[in-house]
């Protein structure tokens, strides 16, 4: 496929929606290359609990994959720096660029332009409470010495997290600002897959049944023999949970049961973040299936 113009695609979901086998096959329709979307799957050996399903893409080439250690730090503004690198090497072989996946703060930051300083990195284990929920969020600003009234404000997460980090950054007296000039050249269409709520509560306990039966428990092994307890723990979710339960902190019942539940919350978060992209005026098309998916990025290529 020949690009008329500096075009991409977005496309982003919660956990289990089917986003990436939707990017898949408009990647094969059109010759695209995909461009990964997620905080954890830069990591190698970070595998089935990412989800990966490398072997799905076929002959597609996916980018920012497996490109760290779990030791190593990846933060939102260097996948905005790695991001618009890759869009322009793609669009000077003029092919498709496809970025798709969950990490819908990455999108934000890039089509807003933001622009890092170089003192604004938050540090990792501040960067990687982003999966927590909001009682133990509470706990880790208390730890912080923010102080109590400032955190009992807040009533998601996700605002948590936000003021956690607005706190560390005025600490260090450090902040963001944004650019008009570095992604104005580019055309963009942001769809995301709107799934249905109890059907994804389906999928994310099968998919988990299905992880733990392809060997999530033994990759978290490995990767606890290799690395220090709490930086594993720090990546959240599959990696928490499994690490407490591989230390005897709980049952395997209670690990499955423990970590379906913090999936499942984790994605009503993930929804409530795109919904949140919308009131700062940034469009996304919903899709429900892969057909209208593609449909519609064809008008969108096309035009």
């Amino acid at each position: 496929m020949q690009l008329k113009s500096k075009k991409i695609i977005i496309l982003l979901g919660p956990t289990a929606s089917g986003k990436t086998n939707m990017a898949i096959r408009l990647a094969q329709e059109t010759q695209g290359e995909i461009i990964s979307v997620d905080s954890r799957q830069v990591f190698c050996g970070m595998d089935i609990g990412t989800g990966k399903d490398k072997a799905s893409y076929g002959n597609t080439p996916v980018h920012l994959i497996d490109i760290l250690q779990p030791s190593q730090r990846f933060s939102v503004a260097s996948f905005q720096e790695q991001a618009l690198s890759l869009i322009e090497v793609l669009h000077t072989k003029q092919t498709l660029p496809i970025l798709c996946g969950g990490s819908a703060y990455y999108i934000k930051a890039l089509v807003q332009n933001y622009t890092f300083l170089a003192s604004t990195k938050v540090p990792l284990h501040i960067e990687r409470m982003a999966d927590l929920p909001l009682e133990e969020l509470k706990k880790e600003a208390l730890l912080l010495n923010i102080d109590v009234q400032e955190i009992d404000k807040v009533d998601t997460a996700r605002r948590l997290f936000n003021t956690i980090v607005r706190f560390i950054q005025k600490k260090e007296g450090t902040s963001y600002k944004t650019n008009p000039n570095r992604f104005n050249e580019i055309e963009y269409k942001i769809f995301y897959v709107n799934i249905e709520r109890e059907e994804q509560r389906k999928r994310i306990i099968a998919r988990l049944h299905a992880r733990i039966e392809e060997g999530l428990i033994e990759e978290v092994q490995s990767l606890l023999q290799r690395f220090a307890v709490n930086e594993i723990e720090a990546y959240g979710l599959e990696y928490r949970w499994v690490s407490r339960y591989l230390n005897g902190k709980m049952s395997k019942d209670a690990m499955i049961t423990k970590l379906a539940t913090e999936i499942c919350r984790f994605a009503k978060r993930q929804n409530t973040f795109l919904r949140y992209m919308q009131k700062e005026n940034i469009v996304l098309f919903p899709v429900t299936d892969t057909a209208q998916f593609l449909h519609s990025a064809r008008q969108f290529l096309q035009t």
